[in-house]
């Protein structure tokens, strides 16, 4: 038997490493099986990191009722994977939204309140990490 291609695969980083493992290869149309027993390295995925936010608020982290506040992100990944951002507002009650970069509305927020929720940033194997985002005050 002869394997003429090979991909990449990734793993909790707990267990990567070279490691022996057992392939069962199965015969189409006959259904005959063997096992055959390999080395591989397995490659660990990391989280992404160095999350920053970034915000269009300008004074002392306060925005005026009714403002459109500008939200943007940026993270690295050592496994080069693409990025999903997920930004969870508790205040305003916004639900989810995606994106490096998103906008919230402050209408019917009440002064003195504070904009309040996470950031989380996925990678394409779900590795992902999170972080409260910069506090904001609604003002008159």
């Amino acid at each position: 038997v002869a394997l003429h291609a090979a991909t990449k695969g990734y793993v909790d980083t707990e267990i990567a490493g070279v490691r022996r493992v057992k392939v069962t290869i199965t015969d189409n149309p006959s259904g005959a099986t063997t096992i055959v027993a390999l080395t591989t390295e397995l490659f660990g995925n990391t989280a992404p990191t160095d999350l920053t936010i970034t915000t269009s608020a300008t004074v002392d982290s306060e925005v005026a009722v009714g403002d459109k506040l500008e939200y943007s992100a940026v993270a690295t990944d050592v496994d080069e994977d693409l990025l999903m951002y997920k930004w969870t507002f508790s205040v305003p009650a916004t639900g989810v939204l995606w994106g490096r970069t998103v906008v919230v509305d402050t209408t019917g927020l009440s002064v003195a309140q504070a904009l309040a929720g996470t950031l989380t940033v996925v990678d394409r194997l779900n590795a992902e990490t999170t972080i409260a985002l910069p506090t904001i005050f609604v003002i008159a």
